[in-house]
């Protein structure tokens, strides 16, 4: 089965779910853990499984959907297309998180990957199985166009990239976070200053703290042990960092890094305190910059406060109409707007310091 570029942009804002399957086949345990992303609508759904080596893909849609219904005798009345809608909605629900009340075995023939899936309706039980087909390696695909991808290229897209985004905006927000640490130090020497001048300081100078020293916390954090999670599954059940991913996802995939740009990876300072930023190209947008702000334009976490996260979230469904139109061919490679974006990445601090400083204001009165 194919798994297209546009199939990729749609299960980009979806999360990845856990879910731990019954897999006597190749887990010694019984039990193995595989993350699925899905896209249930009115007359179709596609899903998305992997184990972080491989992945499997399955898209079903209209009559094909009641056919494979009347095949596994699902337990409920499919012969009306018009309660097609319902069985997807219901269907929807067994892939949205594990449950306790549903069970998941997983069969896996040759490229296949039959999840057979059952959840208690009450008075009655849902059965369906999802049979997803193994996306092909490069060798096999690197024939079929640009708009096909292969295996490597959606764990690339949408774990690899995205990861990299993560990490290298983490590394922005803390750079931001020492920057306000310095500002509030110096805010707070100049008022003891003033305090001292007016003879009205009640603070104790033989228990001041140290000064800031980023030396000294960068040594610290280098030294810091590591320690091996569990599985790196664990990841997606934070609910923040879940988010980070997904919006990464969203501005990895729509907005795909340029050759030159992946080669400056090697760039990086292996001790994960390098500042260099990588820029990625931007989707063009015609909103002028003084009035909004374009999620695929900006850094994914330079945001201050919930709102920001709000504007973001908000313009994922704009994002996606306008990358929808972007032709993935060598004239895209061309397009450099490196520049724009770090103007955009720059305004955006600046709103930030300015709520920021306005804030304290309210606060001081």
């Amino acid at each position: 089965m194919l798994f297209t570029y546009n199939h990729s942009v749609e299960l980009s804002s979806e999360d990845w779910g856990i879910f731990k399957i019954n897999d006597n086949v190749e887990s010694k345990s019984g039990e193995k853990t595989y993350l699925i992303k899905s896209i249930f609508k009115n007359d179709f759904y596609l899903v998305l499984v992997t184990d972080l080596r491989r992945v499997w893909f399955e898209e079903l849609r209209g009559i094909a959907i009641i056919t494979r219904a009347k095949e596994i005798e699902t337990g409920l009345d499919t012969t009306d297309e018009f309660q097609l809608p319902n069985l997807l909605t219901l269907l929807s629900e067994l892939l949205k998180g594990q449950k306790q009340d549903s069970t998941y075995d997983a069969e896996l023939i040759k490229d296949k990957f039959n999840l057979k899936t059952s959840i208690n309706l009450g008075l009655a039980s849902l059965r369906w199985l999802f049979s997803c087909e193994m996306i092909s390696l490069s060798q096999e695909t690197e024939n079929l166009g640009i708009n096909v991808l292969d295996g490597q290229s959606v764990l690339y897209q949408h774990f690899i990239l995205p990861m990299m985004h993560i990490v290298l905006e983490y590394r922005e927000r803390v750079n931001i976070l020492e920057t306000m640490i310095k500002d509030k130090e110096n805010e707070v020497s100049e008022v003891l200053e003033l305090l001292d001048k007016a003879k009205s300081s009640n603070y104790d100078r033989k228990h001041k703290t140290e000064p800031f020293d980023q030396e000294r916390l960068d040594q610290i954090t280098k030294n810091k042990i590591i320690y091996p999670i569990d599985h790196p599954n664990r990841i997606f059940s934070d609910p923040k960092t879940r988010l980070f991913f997904k919006n990464a996802s969203v501005k990895s995939i729509s907005c795909p890094f340029m050759d030159q740009d992946v080669n400056q990876l090697a760039d990086l300072d292996s001790s994960f305190f390098s500042t260099k930023r990588i820029q990625s190209p931007s989707v063009p947008s015609n909103t002028q910059a003084n009035s909004s702000i374009d999620v695929g334009q900006t850094s994914i976490l330079d945001t201050d406060d919930l709102a920001a996260w709000e504007l973001v979230e908000s313009s994922q469904s704009t994002l996606q109409c306008e990358t929808s139109d972007i032709k993935m061919d060598s004239e895209f490679k061309e397009i450099d707007l490196s520049e724009r974006e770090l103007e955009k990445r720059e305004q955006l601090k600046v709103m930030i310091k300015k709520d920021g400083m306005k804030r304290r204001k309210k606060k001081v009165w």
